[in-house]
């Protein structure tokens, strides 16, 4: 089961598990949505090991059974990324935790709202009930797209973050399936 290797959203855009291919493309949109710092908790990929770490890294995601990781190609390039985490405990294995970022300059496109569609069908697949998030209270836009694929808010979690020196709070914010 699972996802079928292209889920077509139009001519240009693809959602799909990221190939070996797509290693310099999402060590690229990995950096480009790490530059951007203010609430989006991703690190750049650095160094000249780099990208063998990557994919070190997908490779044990795929044999983990409990990680998925999905990628947006709009065109002939990787613009957005979406990770679900599944909880390991048995009693928080019905639930994953997803983070979620798209390349500024393809934003209001759809593809945050196809990877969050996308993620569903892996999560009703892999019995996952509810999937969850945080997102800083800053980031309105996205705020607004996780509502309107039905998440609600859960609370705000003050503090929970440093970017900068500066205290951020965070939403948490949940879609039960």
């Amino acid at each position: 089961m699972g996802l079928p290797s292209c889920v077509l959203l139009n001519p240009r855009t693809a959602i799909r598990a990221p190939a070996d291919r797509d290693i310099p493309g999402l060590v690229a949109l990995v950096n480009a949505l790490a530059a951007e710092g203010s609430g989006l908790f991703i690190l750049p990929i650095n160094g000249p090991d780099g990208a063998e770490t990557l994919r070190a890294h997908l490779a044990a995601i795929t044999r983990s059974g409990t990680e998925e990781v999905l990628v947006a190609e709009y065109g002939c390039e990787l613009a957005g990324l979406l990770t679900a985490t599944r909880g390991l405990h048995p009693a928080r294995r019905c639930v994953a935790t997803i983070g979620v970022g798209v390349r500024a300059e393809d934003r209001r496109c759809g593809i945050g709202r196809a990877l969050m569609e996308a993620i569903e069908e892996w999560a009703e697949d892999a019995d996952i009930s509810r999937l969850e998030l945080t997102v800083a209270v800053t980031n309105r836009a996205a705020i607004a797209l996780y509502k309107s694929c039905g998440y609600e808010s859960e609370g705000v979690l003050r503090a929970s973050a440093r970017v900068d020196g500066a205290a951020l709070d965070q939403i948490m914010m949940a879609k039960l399936l």
